[in-house]
């Protein structure tokens, strides 16, 4: 049983994390194409959405590590 739930945070905490770091991809590519058009508004934004991908990939790794720790040590 707790396998299975281990299993299951470790595939969600891995889809977050993959969803965060495609962010800093796209948040790239928006901000190469705002450097080259001079959209100073498009490299913002580029800007920001690799900064909050990095967080949030970085975030949710370590919080997912602490929650999967933490339940492979309870036992019945």
């Amino acid at each position: 049983m707790m396998d299975i739930l281990i299993k299951l945070v470790g595939v969600v905490v891995a889809v977050i994390v993959v969803i965060g770091l495609f962010s800093v991809l796209f948040g790239f590519n928006k901000f190469t194409k705002g450097r080259k058009s001079e959209d100073t508004r498009m490299t913002d934004e580029g800007i920001e959405g690799m900064i909050w991908g990095a967080a949030t990939a970085a975030i949710v790794g370590g919080v997912g590590a602490g929650i999967i720790a933490a339940l492979s040590k309870i036992s019945f």
